[in-house]
């Protein structure tokens, strides 16, 4: 598996990987609501996004409800490597989230290298899970392409929920790690990958295939809904 961290320190591009456009119309009708239970499966869906072809094909099928109820984080990985195709169809998921004026400030640093992974804990102590993940993606915003200042950190987030259930249609594990609001991880993670003045790092997600199981989960409280009125 090629060296991704070092393409990607090198030169942080934005939008590291691009989506077309008729897969990525496909992928967005998909993860971002409508007709949840009608929706196709998403390796189908993803497969479709990468080809640029627009009807997915839907063999092997995981239907997004299935993905949304036994997505759970996964602390702990196999030895088995994620390729680059894997890397870029759930970057491409991320990219196609909503932001604020649709300004899609997100920047994303792929890390692969072992010696950096297992280095992650020393910086960031709830992500130990790095030791075993096969990949990691700091996902970052550019302050300089927001349109509505603060709004940033709701895009990232946006398009991490899309990388976590595009990485789970797909069979691949993930644990989404905080880095923003802790200004010591801030720091840290910007010192460490010598990010610019102006790019900001929000969270890092750990990848890789599981050595746990996925399980389904209801984790549904009527008495947190209020209709009209709190």
């Amino acid at each position: 598996m090629p060296d991704l961290e070092g393409l990607s320190r090198s030169r942080m591009t934005r939008r590291t990987f691009c989506a077309g456009a008729a897969g990525g119309a496909v992928l967005a009708a998909v993860l971002a609501g409508g007709s949840v239970l009608a929706a196709p499966a998403i390796p189908a869906v993803l497969e479709a996004a990468r080809s640029g072809d627009s009807k997915p094909r839907k063999e092997d099928a995981m239907e997004l409800t299935e993905a949304l109820f036994t997505r759970r984080s996964i602390r702990k990985f196999t030895d088995k490597p994620l390729s680059r195709e894997d890397i870029e169809t759930v970057l491409r998921a991320a990219m196609i989230a909503p932001s604020a004026g649709n300004a899609q400030p997100w920047e994303f640093l792929v890390l692969t290298d072992r010696a950096v992974l297992d280095a992650i804990p020393e910086i960031s102590p709830y992500a130990a899970m790095c030791r075993t993940a096969q990949a990691a993606v700091l996902v970052c915003a550019d302050l300089a392409h927001e349109k509505f200042p603060g709004y940033w950190v709701i895009d990232c987030a946006a398009a991490i929920q899309n990388m976590l259930l595009a990485a789970r249609g797909m069979g691949i594990g993930t644990c989404w790690t905080g880095i923003h609001p802790m200004e010591d991880r801030i720091k840290a993670f910007s010192d460490r990958f010598k990010l610019p003045q102006t790019v900001r790092p929000h969270s890092l997600i750990a990848m890789g295939w599981p050595d746990a199981e996925f399980k389904r989960m209801d984790r549904y409280k009527p008495e947190r809904i209020h209709y009209g009125a709190y």
